[in-house]
């Protein structure tokens, strides 16, 4: 599972870093060629989240029917994978802190 939460982690760093000049613009304000980068972003980051947002959910489906037979140990384990989750995705936050702070028209990404 830790896996999956860091090729998510990853895919939100290395898509933030690629929309980052596109941050204050408004989308009816770019050029034909920046529309069509952003929207090369935008596919590229939709096709390869798919993928890891379906590990997740079965990650997820799997968790919710087996948590009430997990022991102690392993449940404790669960809440580390969650914890690593939380704290890469805070990792993310505080790297492009400018980027979420900032509010713009392509909050999509």
């Amino acid at each position: 599972m830790a896996e999956v939460l860091d090729e998510y982690a990853l895919l939100i760093d290395e898509t933030l870093e690629e929309a980052g000049e596109f941050v204050g613009k408004d989308q009816d304000d770019l050029s034909m060629m920046e529309q069509i980068k952003l929207a090369k972003i935008t596919a590229e980051v939709a096709v390869k989240s798919v993928s890891t947002l379906e590990k997740w959910g079965k990650y997820l489906d799997q968790r919710v029917r087996i948590e009430e037979e997990l022991n102690d140990q392993e449940a404790k384990a669960i809440e580390v994978v969650l914890s690593r989750f939380e704290k890469r995705m805070e990792q993310i936050q505080e790297k492009h802190a400018n980027l979420f702070e900032k509010e713009t028209n392509l909050n999509q990404l």
